[in-house]
């Protein structure tokens, strides 16, 4: 688990680290841009490769300078265009300038837009203009080099943050700035809150950390609200199967789902909790898709409720987690049914789709939900419950703010989806891909996450290793099937399998 730190924060530890290792800044940067001119030669081997280097006149220009010295020692053509939108250099800038005028590598000045280079066909291009401590909108020949480079057809990988974010996005014009449209971002020792929520997602690309040595003493005493799942080792002892347990030592679930014309949900959501470790799953059904269910998941218990919708739910377990929405509508007689849950029930649910659309029917609604419980809203539906946001960090504020104030855990789900905590903290999820943003995905979600909460006793560690097994069972199919042909029914095949490799080796 990382912490999620602001421009400010990261200058602080990266003053820490010079002070403390001791290491001069320049040499800092040296071993920052050496290392992301490692992963650049690693993911782009081809030596007949022409890298085209935009760098500014900051620190972030210094490390493009250093990136561009190491590939070409190492054999590959490199190009540098000096964007000078200011007088002012920095001092380790001008320490790598002055050494790179004595290799021969072309350099270019670049001070009004004819200074333009040409760039050669299939070339790659290195942004280096701007850093994470731009506080205002690019201008003049910053902007236009901005402009220029989305101009081209080309692979864009930026260093540290695309140019012309903010990645504290604190500035009220953001939404009008013009950034680098990356089709990778090589970010520094943690990930920034820019460049994971979705106002600027997708000039990000792909992500990817870059581990540059900075002082782990900070960042194990750093206090934050914000945090990156990368990982769920730190989980793995809650999900520990013994050799004499048995299905009773694992919980049970009862999904609460479907109604006639979309089964499919029901069966989703049942099949995630089945095939991810719950001792025993049973199924609330309409009688309409019970031969559906018995046929599609052998392994789940079904109890029938009503003809085509979902009228009660008999018999509630108190031991059992409840999860309760997808596909069951929202007529009057459902939303009925799901008062009656609410009501009765003793312990935290998970409750998804529908009955998050009729809990924001009622202004109390929420009020019914018992405290600790998950609900999993796609962006509609959190706007429904919460109004709408303008944009992403005032979103990101009234995710806490309605977590805290109902007690319960909200999962806002998307890329890099966000799950807050009763408590305030808010957890990033790492993986995943595009090609989840098909129906059925969310249901999977839901039945993961009741069948950890059933395992493992522990909500929180439970929402996150779902979150973080789901993304990664995804990515798993993806990589067989391609995204575009990634469907619900493959990442539960793959859930297997991310666990293995997330909660088990």
């Amino acid at each position: 688990m990382l912490p999620i730190l602001s421009s400010k924060d990261i200058s602080a530890w990266d003053q820490v680290t010079i002070a403390n290792e001791p290491i001069e800044s320049k040499q800092l940067m040296f071993r920052a841009a050496s290392r992301c001119a490692f992963w650049i030669m690693d993911n782009f081997s081809d030596k007949n490769t022409t890298f085209h280097v935009f760098a500014g006149i900051g620190n972030n220009g210094g490390d493009a300078l250093v990136i561009a010295d190491v590939l070409n020692s190492n054999g590959y053509k490199t190009e540098v265009s000096i964007v000078n939108f200011s007088d002012q250099h920095s001092g380790d800038f001008n320490h790598y300038y002055d050494k790179l005028v004595k290799t021969k590598i072309t350099i270019r000045d670049i001070h009004i837009s004819s200074n333009f280079p040409e760039i050669v066909r299939d070339a790659i291009i290195i942004d280096g203009i701007f850093g994470i401590g731009l506080n205002r909108p690019a201008e003049g020949v910053a902007r236009e080099c901005i402009e220029f480079i989305n101009s081209l057809d080309a692979v864009v990988l930026s260093i540290d943050t695309p140019s012309g974010l903010s990645v504290d996005l604190n500035l009220m014009h953001q939404a009008q700035a013009s950034v680098v449209n990356a089709s990778h971002t090589l970010t520094f020792q943690v990930p920034k809150l820019g460049l994971i929520l979705p106002d600027f997602g997708n000039c990000v690309g792909k992500l990817s950390l870059i581990d540059i040595g900075l002082d782990p003493n900070f960042i194990s005493e750093f206090e934050s609200n914000l945090f990156w799942i990368d990982s769920n080792y730190s989980y793995k002892d809650l999900f520990r199967r013994l050799k004499f347990s048995h299905k009773g030592t694992f919980g049970k679930v009862t999904i609460v789902a479907g109604q006639y014309g979309s089964m499919g949900a029901s069966v989703l959501a049942t099949k995630a909790a089945v095939y991810s470790g719950a001792g025993l799953v049973t199924v609330v059904s309409p009688s309409c898709g019970l031969d559906v269910l018995q046929t599609a998941i052998p392994e789940a218990l079904c109890k029938v409720s009503g003809d085509k919708a979902i009228i009660d739910v008999p018999d509630m377990d108190a031991r059992s987690v409840i999860a309760v929405g997808p596909g069951i509508g929202t007529e009057q007689k459902v939303e009925v049914m799901l008062h009656s849950v609410l009501k009765r029930a003793e312990s935290p649910m998970v409750i998804d789709a529908d009955a998050l659309n009729i809990l924001a029917k009622s202004a109390n609604g929420l009020r019914m939900v018992p405290a600790n419980s998950v609900l999993t809203p796609h962006p509609k539906e959190f706007e429904r419950l919460f109004g709408s946001q303008t944009n992403g960090k005032e979103r990101l504020r009234v995710l806490q703010a309605k977590a805290i104030e109902h007690q319960v855990y909200i999962v806002l789900k998307g890329a890099h989806s966000a799950m807050a905590t009763p408590n305030g903290r808010v957890y990033f999820n790492s993986t995943g891909n595009s090609g989840m943003a098909t129906g059925g995905s969310g249901d999977v979600l839901t039945g993961l996450i009741a069948s950890f909460i059933a395992q493992t006793k522990n909500v929180e560690a439970s929402v996150i290793c779902a979150l973080h097994v789901h993304g990664y069972a995804a990515d798993i199919a993806a990589d067989n099937c391609g995204m575009h042909g990634l469907t619900p029914t493959r990442i539960i095949e793959s859930i297997g399998s991310a666990m293995k490799t997330t909660l088990e080796e």
